[in-house]
């Protein structure tokens, strides 16, 4: 049988279930208030470089007040492997370029850490000079950092996180946390994975849960056996929304498949099946056909598609995640009974 190479073979979603057991957050604050290290420093960096741009004018807000424009704020641009630029403005307080740049560097690497879609999505990173916490702006797809605070992030190994919780704010709040479905997937699991989550539900929890998901996709094995087993315990229907809505390429990763965001989805139904799946094509490649993959990159079943319903008959399949593949269409997850 045609075998594919799986980069990341785990499949959080086929945990997902209507009920969870109750149970109170598995840690209290927040996910900068634990001992795990979720991303570490020596893992992938994507940066490539960084440029000063000079001095100009930039709205700079600042959660301890003050003016919002800063007529000096020196300008930074960060560059990245696939063409993305992000920039880094540090506010005329630092008195230098020098100086700006010393913090302008020390984030340049976190920036480099995090998931391509999040940080496609940044338009530009506030350096403060001073000690305040991080905050973030959803709908303009930014986030502040003060310079002390990051070096006390840096001392405790949480800049990292602390850099991915914010572009959670800045890069996905606005697209995904308002969404019918991930309200549905927090009532359906009920409970929370950290208090700060739970106490600030519509604010906080997409960006609290997003990191143990990402990490538990990206890193498997990186977070304790008990930490995962509770995840997948008790908040399933949440880590399914966020491996097959936000990051779905990092689930699977094959030649010949698309997770492009701008493809259509293939319509399967039902989903999960014990026998049975109907798939709804309304248009063909000509020769196109549809695939059924395992999770380990097995090719099971090919069917010429036609358009309409096409049955694909999976009763010798074993119980597991599948994946349907057809060309011109995203590949689309189904849970074999």
């Amino acid at each position: 049988m045609k075998r594919i190479f799986i980069l990341i073979p785990l499949f959080i979603g086929s945990f997902a279930s209507a009920q969870t057991p109750p149970s109170n957050p598995l840690f209290i604050n927040s996910i900068v208030s634990t001992d795990i290290d979720f991303i570490k420093g020596n893992d992938s960096d994507v940066s490539t470089s960084i440029s000063y741009k000079g001095q100009d004018i930039k709205e700079m807000p600042d959660s301890r007040g003050g003016d919002l424009m800063d007529n000096k704020t020196f300008v930074f641009e960060a560059s990245f492997s696939n063409g993305k630029k992000v920039g880094i403005w540090c506010h005329s307080t630092f008195g230098s370029q020098e100086a700006a740049k010393k913090y302008a560097d020390k984030l340049l690497p976190r920036l480099g850490k995090l998931p391509e879609l999040m940080r496609d999505k940044l338009s530009h990173v506030i350096i403060h000079k001073g000690d305040a916490g991080a905050f973030a702006e959803s709908l303009g797809h930014f986030f502040m950092l003060y310079s002390d605070n990051m070096d006390t992030r840096i001392s405790n190994n949480d800049l990292e996180e602390t850099v991915f919780h914010e572009s959670v704010h800045a890069a996905l709040d606005e697209k995904f946390s308002n969404t019918e479905a991930w309200r549905q997937a927090q009532k359906d699991d009920g409970n929370f994975i950290t208090d700060y989550a739970q106490s600030r539900s519509s604010k906080e929890d997409l960006a609290e849960t997003t990191i143990f998901a990402y990490t538990m996709m990206k890193y498997p094995g990186r977070l304790s056996s008990e930490t995962e087993n509770w995840a997948k315990t008790h908040i399933p229907n949440r880590l399914a929304y966020i491996e097959e809505v936000i990051f779905p390429e990092l689930s699977l990763s094959v030649d010949n498949f698309t997770f492009d965001r701008s493809a259509a989805a293939l319509k399967v139904y039902p989903n999960p099946a014990n026998d049975i799946v109907n798939v709804e094509v309304e248009k063909t490649v000509k020769g196109s056909e549809l695939t059924v993959y395992s999770i380990t990159g097995v090719l099971m079943k090919t069917l010429k598609t036609k358009i309409g319903n096409n049955e694909i008959d999976i009763k010798e399949l074993s119980q597991g995640v599948y994946f349907v593949n057809m060309p011109g269409y995203r590949a689309t997850k189904i849970v074999k009974l």
